[in-house]
């Protein structure tokens, strides 16, 4: 398939495997972010917009000028969406245009205050488990608020949701039972990653009570 693509759908297949599967890539293409394939298809459901093909390739787009409310309603939607910007003007003689992914924004690293409810913190949690050690940590980005604590006994990933994060990052050793078996006990557990590194820090007091 990647030998009867265009030069620039190439450019948006390896972007886009560089980018978590479950993210939406919205690329920028003059003035317009379009999406394509399973992408397009998802969106234009969510932001009630036309899905069109070009080559067989299922496609949907939004202009630059007005993205941020669409992305505004992917995110409320439970999406993450990762942003790729133009980082080169065309030129003449140049085949394709320089893309970056810029940013992914997900529902725990908004950093648009008008998308907050301000009677609501937007907490950013992520929960690490090595052998018999149960970490748990969550920031508010809008506010600098930030907590972690650290528990050597089995806690209930589900009640971790009494922290109301808007987003969950779960990090498990692979030494680990702990998180063994966890995927997406709610929709605001974000992501589940096998290998991460891990940084230590000593909690004043804890958390959990």
């Amino acid at each position: 398939m990647q030998d009867v693509l265009t030069p620039m759908m190439q450019q948006y297949q390896r972007l886009r495997k560089s980018i978590p599967a479950d993210t939406l890539l919205l690329f920028r293409l003059g003035d317009f972010y379009e999406m394509f394939f399973d992408d397009a298809k998802e969106a234009s459901g969510l932001l009630n917009v036309a899905l069109t093909k070009r080559n067989g390739v299922p496609m949907c787009g939004v202009p630059y000028h007005a993205a941020h409310g669409y992305i505004r309603r992917l995110i409320k939607a439970g999406r993450r969406v990762a942003i790729c910007d133009q980082m080169s003007e065309p030129q003449p003689g140049r085949k394709i245009v320089e893309r970056e992914v810029t940013q992914i924004i997900s529902a725990g690293t908004v950093s648009e205050l008008s998308w907050l409810d301000a009677k609501r913190a937007n907490y950013l949690g992520a929960i690490y488990a090595d052998g018999g050690v149960f970490g748990f940590a969550y920031a508010d980005l809008s506010t600098g608020e930030f907590r972690l604590t650290q528990a050597r006994k089995r806690i209930s990933v589900r009640s971790t949701t009494r922290w109301n994060t808007t987003a969950t990052r779960f990090c498990r050793n692979r030494q680990s039972s702990l998180c063994a078996n966890i995927s997406r006990p709610n929709r605001s557990m974000d992501s589940v990653a096998r290998r991460c590194p891990r940084r230590s820090l000593r909690p004043e007091r804890s958390c959990i009570t």
